[in-house]
């Protein structure tokens, strides 16, 4: 008898965990839903180490700017098709003690074909004023990774199996292809060639030995000039939320128009990413894009910027969200082996961009009530998509009262520019457990492959001294804290 019921015992416990393992699985395949955790700081980046490096000097009493400073450098060497000493940033930071809200950018000068690097200056513009550990002490992570090497992610094999041609016919092909001249592909190991970049008098020094020496002396007095700002965010403050973006961005003022609208149509987005029920609203969301926008301005709407961002909360109420890109993916493609630099090829500040969300952090409050101990902070980066994805999420959020993991759960719309001069959609959810993207506009809804049109949102929520973290889609975020 009692052998029989150890034997019925341990059934249960394999079943049990049959059925979590299962639970997980279905969790982590989510379209919509990263993470989970409830600890008293945590940080989000897409990519797993880059998150437990920010975790690192978190753990050392670095403050949220250190360790959004260090995660951002190693997004850098994992990901450098979106991110790098090439590339550009722009954050948002929040001072829990002032109860005040900055916005930080880079400053450079842009040539014809890519920018000149000025992201190291603004960060140490960011850090010399609100960072705490020392400044070399950020960049070990990174360096460390690139010296011994990682292995490629999906992110980065994606990227890399769609712009073979552009990765074999440029010096990317000396990282990224083996020694039969064949593009890597995920899970092989790739090293990079950053090192001691810390120091700003001889990174413009390093980099200016890749360049030709007809565009050296330029490029250097460039490189030597660019730095960064520090200024008030651009704020619409409504009841219930607030909408944050750097000084020159016009994308807080239409969220809240279009805002407007959908509650005088009385859309709503189902969660739990069910397509089914969600092409009627978010067809009336296309039609209203449309109508929105005239022709002339879908141009720059359709601004579609390859990016990463990290996003970091504390118990306190800090929180930190930057996002960088080298514009296209692969930038410039001008790879720089001295220090393992590739350039951007931003021709124009993309701070100083009206219709871009880079990033848009939105601020909600509970009841129009802004308490100290319950924030929820939604930060997206992107053109056209994310303006519309940030009007979802404040309807759900601060109409509907859908809780962040509901809101989180809902079919993602990704709008792009029509083959008639019409904004197309294409949503993104989840069906029978497996990501499902269909394309729809005048015609006849259609399955595809993947929407073309790329954002990225997280949300950070602080309740009773607890954080949690959320983001869209899932499979790219990664959360850790303690």
């Amino acid at each position: 008898m009692i052998m029989m019921t150890i034997i019925i015992i341990m059934i249960m416990i394999v079943t049990l965990m049959i059925t979590v393992n299962r639970c997980t699985t279905m969790l982590l395949s989510s379209q919509t839903l990263a993470r989970l955790l409830s600890l008293i700081i945590i940080i989000q980046t897409n990519m797993s180490n880059c998150s437990s490096i920010g975790k690192e000097l978190l753990q050392e009493r670095g403050n949220v700017v250190d360790a959004g400073i260090a995660a951002l450098l190693c997004l850098g060497v994992v990901h450098p098709h979106t991110a790098g000493l090439g590339g550009v940033f722009s954050a948002i930071l929040y001072n829990h003690t002032t109860r005040s809200f900055k916005a930080i950018h880079d400053t450079s000068q842009k040539w014809p074909t890519y920018g000149a690097p000025s992201l190291l200056q603004g960060l140490r513009l960011l850090h010399s004023n609100y960072g705490q550990l020392e400044w070399s002490r950020l960049f070990e992570g990174a360096t460390k990774l690139a010296k011994e090497g990682f292995l490629i992610d999906g992110i980065l094999s994606r990227a890399l199996e769609t712009h073979k041609d552009k990765i074999l016919q440029s010096r990317l092909c000396d990282l990224f292809c083996d020694t039969t001249s064949r593009v890597k592909s995920e899970g092989e190991h790739v090293a990079n060639g950053l090192n001691s970049s810390h120091f700003l008098e001889n990174l413009a020094v390093k980099l200016a030995q890749d360049i030709s020496e007809a565009e050296r002396p330029a490029f250097l007095a460039a490189a030597q000039a660019s730095g960064g700002e520090i200024n008030e965010p651009l704020i619409v403050a409504e009841e219930k939320y607030s909408i944050l973006s750097a000084p020159n961005q016009l994308t807080g003022r239409m969220v809240s128009n279009i805002l407007d609208r959908v509650r005088e149509q009385n859309l709503t987005f189902p969660s739990h990413g069910d397509l089914g029920n969600a092409f009627a609203s978010y067809n009336a969301l296309l039609n209203l894009a449309n109508e929105f926008f005239n022709t002339s301005q879908r141009e720059m709407f359709t601004l579609n910027t390859t990016s990463s961002h990290v996003g970091i909360l504390d118990s306190h109420g800090n929180f930190i969200v930057i996002s960088t890109s080298l514009n296209s993916t692969w930038g410039s493609g001008q790879y720089l082996p001295s220090t393992g630099v590739i350039l951007n090829d931003f021709t124009s500040d993309i701070t100083q961009e009206p219709y871009f969300s880079f990033p848009l952090v939105l601020s909600i409050t509970e009841d129009g009530v802004d308490d100290p101990e319950e924030k929820q902070f939604v930060a997206v980066t992107g053109g056209l998509s994310a303006l519309f994805h940030s009007v979802v999420m404040l309807r759900n959020l601060a109409d509907v009262g859908l809780s962040a993991h509901e809101t989180m759960s809902s079919p993602l719309l990704h709008i792009e520019q029509g083959c008639s001069r019409s904004l197309s959609g294409c949503v993104s959810g989840v069906t029978n457990s497996s990501v499902v993207f269909r394309l729809f506009s005048d015609g006849p809804v259609k399955e595809v492959g993947e929407c073309s049109d790329c954002f990225l949102s997280m949300l950070l929520q602080l309740n009773a001294e607890h954080v949690r973290a959320y983001g869209a889609p899932a499979i790219e975020v990664h959360a850790d804290g303690y």
